[in-house]
C-alpha cells in the first residue's frame, strides 16, 4: 500500500474500497495501480492517501509471481526467490524508533559483487574511500558495529567501472575448510611480489606482506632489491613481537631463494621458528599470502584507475589500500575487523578520505609569509600509521608532506598531466623525486639527470640515425621559426625508433648503465641468498 498518488504510473479504480489497520481505523482506498522502482515494478498496489507511511504485505509478497522468502534477522529483512534463493530481490534493515523494517534496496542480485551500482552518492563516496571494498562488506561493518564514524551505505546492481578494470577475475573454485591459528603469531604467512613494471618514488620494484593467521592483520614492506628480505624480517619480529606479547612460532612461505637460505634457515632454527614451505608450483598451500597480494594489487588498480593516477603510485595505493584492509571485515573473523582482533581496539574510519583526492593542506603559519596563499595543493597519497595526520604530494614541490588540517575535493580527478602536455621525449616523471620517509622536508630535490639518447655503442646504428635525424628535423628549441610541421616530422620519425631497446649480446649491455645496474644487482642478490657454494674443481 502507498499514501502518494505521485508514486503511481498507473492507477485505476478498485472494488476494495476501504481496509482495516490494527487500530480498527477504517481509512479509505481511492484505487490500486502498479509502482515502479529502479530496477522493477509492484503491481496490484493499494493508493491509501491517510497512511503515514508505505506498508509491504508479507503474504501479499510471498504468494506473488513465482513465490517469495522472506528472511527476518534483528537487523534487517531479506527477500529472495522461492526458485533460486541465491538470487536476492530485496534488502531492508530495522528501525528501532519505529519499530519497522524499512526497504532500501529493489533488484537482482545474482551477479558478481564486482557488479554493482551506486545507489547515493553517499554510499558511492564510501565505497571509493574504502578502495572500492564491495558492498556487502561495507554494510555488515555497519550492521555489526565493526567500525565507528562510517553510516550506512545501500547499493543497487549495475557495474563500476573502476571494479571491472582492477578486479574481474575468476569465479572461485570451491575449497575445503583449512586450519586456524588459535592465538596471535602462532603462524605468519609471507609472500613477495615482484618486480613491478614500475618503480616507485623511493625506487622500491617489490613489496613484501606478512599475515597473522589469527588476526589476518597484515603488515607491506616495499624492497629495492630481494635481498633485504631478511633484515625486514627482523625489523618486523621484533616489532610484532613487542607489541603483542607473544612470539612467531610458525612462518609459511614460497620456495624463493630469499626465504630459502642458509643464513634465513640458520636463524629460524636459532630461534625456533618453524618454516613452512609449499610444494613447488603449488602456490595454492600459501593461499593466505598469495589472495592478499593479489586484494592489494587489484583494489590498488582500481584506485588508481579511478583518479587517473600514473603507475608511479603504486606503492603508496598499496601501502592505503593495506590501511583499509586491516579495518575491513573477513571471514575468517565474525563481527570484527583484523585490526581489533590484533589490538583489541576497534578502528574508527570517519578520516577515511578517497585515494588520490586534490587536496589543500594548510601551511603552519611560520612557513608562510603575509598575503601569501595558506594552503598548497596535493594529492591524498596515504595514512600515516605514526602520526595522526594525512600524507600528502604538493604538486609544487613534490616532496611527501604530513598534515592535519586538509581540506579534500573527494570527486575531482587527481593533477595528471595530458598527453597533449608532454613531448614524444624519454622524459622521466617529475613525480620519481617523491621522498617515502616520513619526514617533512621540503627541501628542493635535485633535478634528476636527463635522459639522454643511448650512444652508439649500445644501440644500433640505425636507431642512432634515427635519433640524429630526428634531432637535425627538429631545430634548435629555441628558435622561434620552427613549424610544427617541422616538429611533426621529427616527432613521427622519433616514434620509429625504440625507446627502451633490449640489447642482444653482453658487448651492447655491457657500456650501458642501466643494464650494467641490472647485472650487479642480480649478482648481488645471488651472493647475499648464497645460491652456490664454491668447491674445489673435481679431478679429471
Amino acid at each position: 500500500m502507498a499514501k502518494n498518488k505521485a508514486m503511481f504510473s498507473s492507477l485505476n479504480d478498485c472494488n476494495t474500497k476501504s481496509i482495516y489497520v490494527g487500530d480498527d481505523r477504517s481509512p479509505n482506498v481511492v484505487g490500486t495501480g502498479t509502482v515502479h522502482l529502479d530496477n522493477g515494478q509492484f503491481n496490484d498496489v493499494l493508493c491509501v492517501p491517510t497512511l503515514s507511511c508505505n506498508l509491504l504485505s508479507v503474504y501479499q509478497i510471498t504468494h506473488s509471481g513465482e513465490g517469495k522468502i522472506i528472511e527476518f534477522s534483528p537487523h534487517d529483512v531479506v527477500i529472495k526467490d522461492l526458485r533460486d534463493p541465491k538470487q536476492i530481490l530485496a534488502t531492508g534493515i530495522a528501525n528501532d524508533s519505529t519499530r519497522l523494517y524499512k526497504f532500501h534496496n529493489f533488484g537482482s542480485s545474482n551477479l558478481p559483487s564486482v557488479f554493482v551500482a551506486h545507489n547515493d552518492e553517499v554510499s558511492k563516496l564510501w565505497h571509493e574511500r574504502f578502495g572500492h571494498l564491495n558492498y556487502r562488506s561495507l554494510q555488515n561493518l555497519c550492521k555489526e558495529n565493526m567500525v565507528t564514524g562510517l553510516p550506512m551505505v545501500s547499493c543497487r546492481d549495475g557495474v563500476c567501472s573502476e571494479c571491472v578494470l582492477g578486479e574481474h577475475h575468476q569465479d572461485n573454485f570451491e575449497k575445503c575448510a583449512s586450519w586456524h591459528a588459535s592465538a596471535p603469531l602462532q603462524l605468519v604467512h609471507s609472500d613477495l611480489c615482484g618486480p613491478l613494471p614500475v618503480v616507485s618514488f623511493s625506487g622500491c620494484k617489490y613489496f613484501l606482506t606478512f599475515i597473522d593467521d589469527f588476526s589476518r592483520r597484515s603488515w607491506v614492506y616495499f624492497l629495492k632489491l630481494k635481498s633485504e628480505l631478511f633484515n625486514i624480517f627482523l625489523a618486523f619480529k621484533a616489532f610484532v613481537e613487542k607489541q603483542s606479547g607473544h612470539q612467531i612460532l610458525k612462518l609459511r612461505s614460497d620456495n624463493g631463494r630469499e626465504y630459502v637460505n642458509n643464513k634465513f634457515i640458520n636463524f629460524c632454527t636459532e630461534n625456533g621458528i618453524q618454516m613452512q614451505h609449499i610444494v613447488p608450483y603449488t602456490p595454492q598451500q600459501n593461499d593466505v599470502a598469495e589472495r592478499k597480494n593479489r586484494t592489494l594489487k587489484e583494489m590498488a588498480n582500481c584506485m588508481l584507475q579511478s583518479k587517473g593516477l600514473g603507475l608511479s603510485f603504486w606503492a603508496e595505493a598499496i601501502n592505503c589500500e593495506n590501511y583499509i584492509i586491516n579495518r575491513t571485515p573477513t571471514k575468517v573473523l565474525k563481527n570484527i575487523t583484523p585490526e581489533e582482533a590484533w589490538s583489541s581496539i576497534k578502528p574508527d574510519v570517519s578520516h577515511f578520505r578517497v585515494f588520490g583526492s586534490e587536496s589543500w593542506a594548510h601551511i603552519p603559519d611560520e612557513k608562510h609569509k603575509a598575503l601569501e596563499p595558506k594552503s598548497e595543493k596535493c594529492i591524498f597519497a596515504r595514512y600515516s600509521e605514526d602520526v595522526k595526520g594525512y600524507r600528502l604530494i604538493p604538486l609544487k614541490s613534490k616532496n611527501v608532506i604530513i598534515r592535519r588540517d586538509v581540506k579534500f575535493a573527494e570527486n575531482i580527478l587527481a593533477y595528471e598531466p595530458s598527453s597533449a602536455d608532454v613531448l614524444p621525449l624519454p622524459i622521466s616523471s617529475t613525480f620519481e623525486n617523491i621522498s617515502s620517509s616520513d619526514d617533512e622536508s621540503e627541501d628542493d630535490i635535485p633535478p634528476p639527470p636527463s635522459q639522454d639518447p643511448p650512444s652508439a655503442p649500445q644501440l644500433p646504428k640505425w636507431v642512432c640515425a634515427t635519433w640524429d635525424v630526428a634531432g637535425d628535423l627538429a631545430g634548435d628549441p629555441t628558435d622561434q621559426r620552427r613549424t610544427r610541421s617541422q616538429f611533426d616530422r621529427a616527432s613521427s620519425l622519433l616514434a620509429q625508433a625504440p625507446m627502451n631497446y633490449d640489447p642482444d649480446t653482453f658487448a651492447e649491455a655491457s657500456g650501458h648503465p642501466d643494464w650494467e645496474a641490472a647485472m650487479n644487482e642480480e649478482y648481488h642478490s645471488l651472493l647475499a641468498n648464497d645460491t652456490w657454494d664454491l668447491v674445489p674443481l673435481p679431478k679429471g
